[in-house]
């Protein structure tokens, strides 16, 4: 399931998500509404709930890409796609956080 979040909600989300049990994955686009440093802090919170794997799409995702230690950003929906193809994704949980635009729910025919 995909759909619109503001910052607050994406936060309150990430800090429910963390009780979920374990194998835990996110997937999650950039928002054109946040700044720079939001993006950063968004990272950081699923960094700090110890998500096992953590896919970010989008240039403003990727400028940090040298800020952490996760393998995952892409640029495009297309590029993450791909790497789901040659690697499946084994997590039992998924949030998958977009907006309407980038059509996150394509995501569902690849996990």
């Amino acid at each position: 399931m995909t759909w619109n979040i503001n910052w607050f909600r994406g936060q309150k989300e990430a800090e429910l998500a963390k009780k979920a049990i374990t194998e835990r994955a996110t997937i999650a686009n950039d928002y054109l509404k946040l700044t720079k440093k939001e993006h950063f802090d968004l990272i950081s919170l699923c960094i700090r709930n110890k998500y096992e794997n953590i896919f970010l799409i989008g240039l403003e995702f990727f400028k940090h890409k040298n800020n952490f230690d996760i393998p995952f950003f892409y640029k495009t929906k297309k590029e993450l796609i791909n790497h789901f193809k040659k690697t499946p994704i084994t997590s039992k949980h998924i949030l998958i956080k977009g907006s309407r635009g980038m059509e996150m729910e394509d995501l569902i025919n690849y996990i």
